[in-house]
Protein backbone atom coordinates (compact mmCIF):
# COMPACT_ATOMS: atom_id res chain seq x y z
CA UNK A 1 0.00 0.00 0.00
CA UNK A 2 1.35 3.41 -0.97
CA UNK A 3 1.87 6.19 1.47
CA UNK A 4 -0.96 8.74 1.82
CA UNK A 5 -0.40 11.98 -0.07
CA UNK A 6 1.46 14.67 1.83
CA UNK A 7 -0.17 17.90 2.92
CA UNK A 8 1.75 19.75 0.19
CA UNK A 9 0.42 17.33 -2.41
CA UNK A 10 -3.14 17.72 -1.13
CA UNK A 11 -2.77 21.51 -1.14
CA UNK A 12 -1.51 21.47 -4.73
CA UNK A 13 -4.40 19.25 -5.82
CA UNK A 14 -6.87 21.56 -4.09
CA UNK A 15 -5.29 24.63 -5.73
CA UNK A 16 -5.53 22.94 -9.14
CA UNK A 17 -9.22 22.19 -8.61
CA UNK A 18 -9.90 25.76 -7.48
CA UNK A 19 -8.13 27.18 -10.53
CA UNK A 20 -9.92 24.72 -12.82
CA UNK A 21 -13.31 25.79 -11.49
CA UNK A 22 -12.47 29.47 -12.03
CA UNK A 23 -11.19 28.94 -15.57
CA UNK A 24 -13.90 26.48 -16.61
CA UNK A 25 -16.58 28.88 -15.38
CA UNK A 26 -14.93 31.87 -17.04
CA UNK A 27 -13.84 30.37 -20.38
CA UNK A 28 -15.90 27.20 -20.63
CA UNK A 29 -14.61 23.66 -20.34
CA UNK A 30 -13.14 23.57 -23.85
CA UNK A 31 -11.83 27.13 -23.64
CA UNK A 32 -9.56 26.48 -20.65
CA UNK A 33 -6.26 24.84 -21.60
CA UNK A 34 -4.04 22.71 -19.40
CA UNK A 35 -1.28 25.31 -19.90
CA UNK A 36 -3.55 28.08 -18.62
CA UNK A 37 -4.53 25.95 -15.63
CA UNK A 38 -0.90 25.25 -14.77
CA UNK A 39 -0.07 28.96 -15.07
CA UNK A 40 -2.99 29.92 -12.82
CA UNK A 41 -1.79 27.51 -10.13
CA UNK A 42 1.87 28.41 -10.58
CA UNK A 43 3.07 24.91 -11.40
CA UNK A 44 4.49 23.19 -14.45
CA UNK A 45 2.18 21.23 -16.72
CA UNK A 46 4.02 18.05 -15.70
CA UNK A 47 3.11 18.73 -12.06
CA UNK A 48 -0.53 19.15 -13.02
CA UNK A 49 -0.48 15.85 -14.91
CA UNK A 50 0.95 14.23 -11.78
CA UNK A 51 -2.40 14.90 -10.08
CA UNK A 52 -4.80 14.60 -13.02
CA UNK A 53 -4.30 12.50 -16.15
CA UNK A 54 -6.13 14.96 -18.39
CA UNK A 55 -8.67 17.79 -18.40
CA UNK A 56 -11.60 15.39 -18.18
CA UNK A 57 -10.12 13.93 -14.99
CA UNK A 58 -10.02 17.48 -13.64
CA UNK A 59 -13.69 17.96 -14.41
CA UNK A 60 -14.54 14.66 -12.76
CA UNK A 61 -12.48 15.70 -9.74
CA UNK A 62 -14.56 18.87 -9.42
CA UNK A 63 -17.80 16.90 -9.65
CA UNK A 64 -16.64 14.28 -7.15
CA UNK A 65 -15.81 16.98 -4.62
CA UNK A 66 -19.21 18.60 -5.20
CA UNK A 67 -20.99 15.27 -4.73
CA UNK A 68 -19.21 14.73 -1.43
CA UNK A 69 -20.10 18.20 -0.11
CA UNK A 70 -23.77 17.88 -1.02
CA UNK A 71 -24.11 14.30 0.09
CA UNK A 72 -22.49 14.84 3.49
CA UNK A 73 -24.70 17.82 4.25
CA UNK A 74 -27.92 16.07 3.23
CA UNK A 75 -26.99 12.83 4.98
CA UNK A 76 -26.56 14.85 8.16
CA UNK A 77 -30.04 16.30 7.59
CA UNK A 78 -31.40 12.80 6.98
CA UNK A 79 -30.04 11.73 10.37
CA UNK A 80 -32.04 14.58 11.96
CA UNK A 81 -35.26 13.96 10.00
CA UNK A 82 -36.87 12.00 12.85
CA UNK A 83 -37.01 15.16 14.98
CA UNK A 84 -38.91 18.40 14.56
CA UNK A 85 -42.03 19.37 12.69
CA UNK A 86 -42.48 19.33 8.92
CA UNK A 87 -41.80 23.09 8.96
CA UNK A 88 -38.54 22.47 10.85
CA UNK A 89 -37.27 19.84 8.42
CA UNK A 90 -38.25 21.83 5.33
CA UNK A 91 -36.74 24.96 6.86
CA UNK A 92 -33.40 23.25 7.44
CA UNK A 93 -33.33 21.85 3.90
CA UNK A 94 -34.32 25.15 2.29
CA UNK A 95 -31.81 27.01 4.43
CA UNK A 96 -29.03 24.63 3.36
CA UNK A 97 -29.88 25.01 -0.32
CA UNK A 98 -30.12 28.78 -0.01
CA UNK A 99 -26.70 28.87 1.68
CA UNK A 100 -25.35 26.74 -1.14
CA UNK A 101 -26.60 29.28 -3.67
CA UNK A 102 -24.82 32.04 -1.76
CA UNK A 103 -21.44 30.40 -2.39
CA UNK A 104 -19.63 31.85 -5.44
CA UNK A 105 -17.84 28.52 -5.95
CA UNK A 106 -21.13 26.63 -6.06
CA UNK A 107 -22.57 29.16 -8.51
CA UNK A 108 -19.56 28.71 -10.77
CA UNK A 109 -20.04 24.96 -10.67
CA UNK A 110 -23.70 25.24 -11.64
CA UNK A 111 -22.83 27.62 -14.47
CA UNK A 112 -20.14 25.23 -15.68
CA UNK A 113 -22.50 22.26 -15.67
CA UNK A 114 -25.21 24.11 -17.54
CA UNK A 115 -22.70 25.18 -20.20
CA UNK A 116 -21.17 21.74 -20.75
CA UNK A 117 -21.77 20.69 -24.37
CA UNK A 118 -23.17 17.33 -25.35
CA UNK A 119 -20.55 14.78 -26.42
CA UNK A 120 -19.89 14.44 -30.13
CA UNK A 121 -21.11 11.27 -31.91
CA UNK A 122 -17.49 10.24 -32.47
CA UNK A 123 -16.66 10.31 -28.77
CA UNK A 124 -16.00 6.86 -27.35
CA UNK A 125 -17.33 5.82 -23.92
CA UNK A 126 -13.76 5.39 -22.73
CA UNK A 127 -12.70 8.90 -23.72
CA UNK A 128 -15.83 10.96 -23.05
CA UNK A 129 -18.62 10.55 -20.51
CA UNK A 130 -22.14 11.58 -21.35
CA UNK A 131 -22.80 14.90 -19.62
CA UNK A 132 -26.15 13.49 -18.58
CA UNK A 133 -24.20 10.93 -16.58
CA UNK A 134 -22.25 13.75 -14.97
CA UNK A 135 -25.47 15.44 -13.86
CA UNK A 136 -26.72 12.08 -12.63
CA UNK A 137 -23.58 11.50 -10.61
CA UNK A 138 -23.86 14.96 -9.11
CA UNK A 139 -27.45 14.34 -8.01
CA UNK A 140 -27.56 10.63 -7.16
CA UNK A 141 -26.27 10.56 -3.57
CA UNK A 142 -28.01 13.80 -2.57
CA UNK A 143 -31.27 12.48 -4.06
CA UNK A 144 -30.93 9.28 -2.02
CA UNK A 145 -30.51 11.34 1.14
CA UNK A 146 -33.58 13.44 0.26
CA UNK A 147 -35.52 10.24 -0.43
CA UNK A 148 -34.58 9.01 3.05
CA UNK A 149 -35.92 12.25 4.55
CA UNK A 150 -39.10 11.88 2.49
CA UNK A 151 -39.63 8.31 3.75
CA UNK A 152 -39.08 9.35 7.35
CA UNK A 153 -41.56 12.23 7.10
CA UNK A 154 -44.19 9.95 5.59
CA UNK A 155 -43.51 7.16 8.09
CA UNK A 156 -44.06 9.50 11.02
CA UNK A 157 -47.20 11.06 9.56
CA UNK A 158 -45.73 14.51 9.03
CA UNK A 159 -46.02 14.33 5.23
CA UNK A 160 -49.03 13.48 3.10
CA UNK A 161 -48.99 9.92 1.77
CA UNK A 162 -49.79 11.07 -1.77
CA UNK A 163 -46.69 13.26 -2.08
CA UNK A 164 -44.24 11.32 -4.24
CA UNK A 165 -40.52 11.69 -3.63
CA UNK A 166 -39.83 13.38 -6.99
CA UNK A 167 -42.57 15.92 -6.30
CA UNK A 168 -41.16 16.49 -2.80
CA UNK A 169 -37.67 17.20 -4.16
CA UNK A 170 -38.79 19.32 -7.11
CA UNK A 171 -41.21 21.42 -5.06
CA UNK A 172 -38.56 22.05 -2.42
CA UNK A 173 -35.61 22.84 -4.67
CA UNK A 174 -37.21 24.20 -7.86
CA UNK A 175 -38.41 27.62 -6.63
CA UNK A 176 -35.13 28.24 -4.77
CA UNK A 177 -33.08 27.40 -7.85
CA UNK A 178 -35.25 29.58 -10.08
CA UNK A 179 -35.06 32.46 -7.61
CA UNK A 180 -31.34 31.94 -7.17
CA UNK A 181 -28.50 33.63 -9.02
CA UNK A 182 -27.58 32.93 -12.63
CA UNK A 183 -24.36 34.88 -12.26
CA UNK A 184 -21.62 34.95 -9.62
CA UNK A 185 -22.48 38.56 -8.79
CA UNK A 186 -26.22 38.13 -8.29
CA UNK A 187 -27.83 37.72 -4.90
CA UNK A 188 -29.16 34.41 -3.60
CA UNK A 189 -32.84 34.08 -2.60
CA UNK A 190 -33.68 36.40 0.27
CA UNK A 191 -34.42 35.06 3.75
CA UNK A 192 -37.95 36.38 3.37
CA UNK A 193 -38.41 34.41 0.15
CA UNK A 194 -37.06 31.22 1.74
CA UNK A 195 -39.29 31.63 4.80
CA UNK A 196 -42.41 32.17 2.72
CA UNK A 197 -41.50 29.27 0.43
CA UNK A 198 -41.13 26.91 3.40
CA UNK A 199 -44.42 28.11 4.91
CA UNK A 200 -46.37 27.51 1.69
CA UNK A 201 -44.71 24.16 1.10
CA UNK A 202 -45.42 22.97 4.64
CA UNK A 203 -49.10 23.84 4.29
CA UNK A 204 -49.31 22.04 0.95
CA UNK A 205 -47.49 18.93 2.20
CA UNK A 206 -49.02 18.62 5.67
CA UNK A 207 -51.49 15.75 6.13
CA UNK A 208 -55.14 16.76 5.89
CA UNK A 209 -56.54 16.50 9.39
CA UNK A 210 -60.13 17.06 8.28
CA UNK A 211 -62.22 14.03 7.43
CA UNK A 212 -62.85 13.81 3.71
CA UNK A 213 -66.35 13.52 2.28
CA UNK A 214 -67.02 10.15 0.71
Amino acid sequence: MGRPPSKASRDTRSAILDAALDLFAERGYHGASIRALATAVGVRESALYHHFANKEALLDGLLTAAVERRARALEEEAALASTGSLDDVLGRLAGWLSSLLESPAERKLLRLLVALPAPSPSSSPASSKDNGDRFGALLDRPKRALAQIHRELRRTGRLRDDVEVDVFIAALAGPLLLAGPLDDREAAPSKRFVKQHVSLLARAFAPDKKPRNR
